[in-house]
């Protein structure tokens, strides 16, 4: 029985997000900025590269349609520059360079991250948007990413398929609009569930989120479109897959999951989460709590007691429909048994 798709429908135009005029604008200034004193820049650690050799590219959830809205929004803006990587094999110089086109005194800070060099805006000292801008080295036709914080102990320029991971996505939703919508219901249970917490080590990151959410996704189209079906089953089928330890109490003690870029590198996209077993094992568990509200929800044949459990789930943006006027042929209790 499909139940509640008007109220997805409508939670997802909520949640959704197109790429900001804000964005846009901040984005396009710091570009042209990158521009302007790149070359100067570079050319101080024996890097030389015209303004006419650097390319620009939307990565990331924007591109791929999955974006939605949260306290901080942010977006990946991609660099390439024409380098030979035997001879700078050290990424830090150019990811400094494009640090220092960025910087503005007491105005504008901007960070090198490991993947990245960021810069961050503030509101009432908070902050409420990013630009994420991964450099990538051209090298001999193929792509390199560069790696290392700044006083990183191992910097590197790693081979990388930016357009490969793409195309990867955009294959994966072709003609499967209900997968795209379960990958943003999923990203805004994250954002829920992990709202409070102040280690990135232990919120699993939107990627691996996607790649799990195309690999167990469960469809449920027939007759229309059931969006509460698929998250369940979909949600059940990643919580299924991971490997789960218990010690002598029966306690969880340990969980693992591959999810792996399907793409060069390869690279196994929770490995941040993976330096606590605690990380992995409270995201289990998180997922454990949704999977059993969601099978509540759809249990229920009532639309309205449906609702409160998914709104455990998502949040209090999903619409909870009125109660319906009850008569002698219906009743509250369980009628399906989905277990």
């Amino acid at each position: 029985m499909k139940k509640l798709q008007k109220e997805f429908t409508n939670f997802l135009d909520q949640i959704k997000c197109d790429e900001t005029s804000e964005l846009r604008e901040k984005r396009d200034k710091l570009t042209e900025d990158i521009k302007k004193d790149f070359p100067e820049l570079c050319s101080e650690y024996g890097i030389e590269v015209n303004k006419s050799d650097l390319q620009f590219f939307n990565q990331g959830s924007y591109i791929i349609g999955t974006a939605i809205h949260g306290k901080n929004v942010d977006i990946d803006y991609a660099m390439i520059i024409p380098l030979d990587i035997e001879e700078h094999d050290d990424p830090r110089s150019v990811k400094k360079a494009v640090r220092d086109c960025l910087l503005i005194e007491n105005k504008r800070i901007p960070s090198i991250k490991e993947p990245c060099v960021t810069v961050a805006y503030h509101k009432d000292g908070d902050e409420y948007m990013h630009i994420d801008f991964p450099i990538y080295a051209k090298h001999k036709d193929v792509l390199y990413l560069g790696r290392g914080k700044e006083n990183s102990k191992e910097p590197k320029w790693e081979e990388a398929d930016p357009n490969g991971l793409k195309e990867h996505f955009l294959n994966a939703f072709k003609n499967k609009d209900q997968l795209k919508r379960l990958v943003m219901y999923i990203k805004k249970w994250k954002q829920i569930e992990y709202e409070s917490s102040s280690n990135s080590n232990e919120v699993p990151p939107s990627i691996a989120l996607t790649l799990l959410v195309c690999k167990y996704f469960s469809e449920h189209t027939t007759g229309g479109d059931d969006d509460l079906s698929a998250l369940y089953y979909t949600m059940r089928k990643i919580k299924d897959a991971f490997e789960v330890t218990f010690n002598l109490d029966d306690e969880i003690i340990k969980v693992d999951i591959e999810c792996n870029l399907p793409v060069t590198p390869g690279t196994d996209v929770l490995y941040k989460m993976r330096k606590s077993d605690s990380h992995l094992v409270n995201f289990y568990k998180k997922l454990c709590r949704a999977v059993e509200n969601l099978r509540e929800a759809v249990n229920l044949s009532d639309e309205h007691e449906a609702a409160k459990y998914v709104v455990k789930v998502l949040g209090d943006e999903f619409e909870i429909p009125e109660k319906k006027a009850r008569n002698a042929s219906t009743h509250n209790k369980s009628e399906y048994n989905y277990g």
